[in-house]
């Protein structure tokens, strides 16, 4: 045995065709399954098919979960969510999905490569932006992400050299309201999620709802301003413990050249009131637009993000307040109408022209 050459186990999947596609390498591994890069084989479309692994695919729950994932990226419908084209089922019974094949890497593995984990200020608004339009887009759409952290956020390079993030695994997500009119309720005391980014009614096994997204993003924000998660502990329990009772430390207390304006940002999305986040993204993405010191630094410019339209820039000159800008605006509008012409002068008799003579 020992003279015998030694060849690594062959994944039977490489050159099998999975629905129209056909398998080409394996570029990724996870918990659940293997992604594998495919390609079609008229068009030479390139796509990624994820398949469950053969202990994954016997458990229910994450066959719903695969389910759940295409469902609610198809009712988003957005550039800066992960597309999915199609699902089957292999002839030994795996579920796959085929979705599109991005360039670049998440955000996660992206932070470990800059010194200290984190970027730049400007660098890290315009990630919050580009991450503030997928997640409105969801919400618009009734699903709620319920698992947002930098391994399931994609920053993509296009060929122009212009970055871009994607919103990636909507497999936890849960939709007010499915597609049929069904209601899909979580049940209670179900703990679904990443204990770092977890909001607090979620970490209880409470309801969840956009806002509970909202605090994921505060999480992250924190993380890319100052480089760490803002709670930490011995066990995923502590950290969750820590969520629902403790108070975040505040982000200028580790970065002291922090902008005042979006370190309470970060404290208003990590608050635990009821009126603690924004009821909707698009509000949290205004905040963080004026939060931001300058427009479009070095490191912007090449970053695309897919977020909402720019809000409208603000009169540089004082205005009078919206009262006294009506009346203006009435008396501008009446001074612009043009005035009766005035009447003629009487006509004078002939015989009072004469008296005068």
């Amino acid at each position: 045995m020992g003279d015998e050459a030694y060849s690594p186990a062959v994944d039977p999947l490489i050159g099998a065709r999975v629905g129209e596609y056909e398998i080409l390498e394996p570029i990724g591994e996870g918990g659940m399954g293997v992604v594998y890069r495919g390609v079609h084989p008229v068009i030479k479309k390139r796509v990624a098919v994820k398949i469950l692994k053969p202990q994954i695919a016997a458990e229910a729950v994450q066959v719903r979960r695969l389910l759940t994932e295409a469902e609610a990226v198809n009712a988003i419908r957005h550039r800066g969510i992960i597309d999915i084209f199609s699902m089957g089922t292999l002839p030994d019974g795996r579920p796959y999905v085929v979705m599109e094949l991005l360039d670049g890497e998440a955000l996660d593995l992206w932070l470990q490569k800059l010194p200290g984990g984190r970027v730049s200020l400007p660098m890290a608004v315009e990630l919050l932006l580009g991450m503030c339009g997928p997640l409105a887009a969801a919400h618009r759409a009734n699903v709620i992400h319920r698992d947002l952290k930098p391994s399931n956020i994609f920053v993509c390079t296009q060929s122009d050299g212009t970055r871009f993030v994607k919103l990636l695994d909507f497999g936890l997500a849960k939709r007010a309201v499915a597609i049929d009119g069904s209601s899909r309720q979580t049940s209670q005391a179900t703990v679904a999620g990443t204990p770092d980014y977890m909001a607090p009614e979620q970490a209880r096994g409470l309801d969840v709802s956009p806002r509970s997204d909202l605090y994921s993003l505060g999480v992250i924000a924190f993380e890319l301003l100052t480089g760490k998660v803002p709670f930490t502990g011995a066990t995923p329990m502590d950290v969750m413990v820590a969520h629902v009772s403790a108070a975040p430390v505040e982000p200028s207390a580790l970065e002291p050249l922090l902008p005042g304006a979006l370190n309470q940002l970060v404290l208003r999305l990590l608050s635990r009131s009821a009126r603690r986040p924004w009821r909707r993204c698009a509000t949290c993405w205004r905040r963080c637009w004026s939060s931001s010191a300058s427009r479009a630094p070095a490191p912007l410019a090449r970053f695309r993000p897919t977020s909402l339209p720019r809000p409208p820039r603000r009169c540089r000159w004082p205005c009078p307040p919206r009262r006294n800008r009506t009346i203006i605006r009435t008396t501008a509008i009446r001074r612009s109408i043009p005035t009766r012409p005035p009447r003629p002068a009487p006509r004078r008799s002939w015989r009072a022209c004469r008296s005068r003579t």
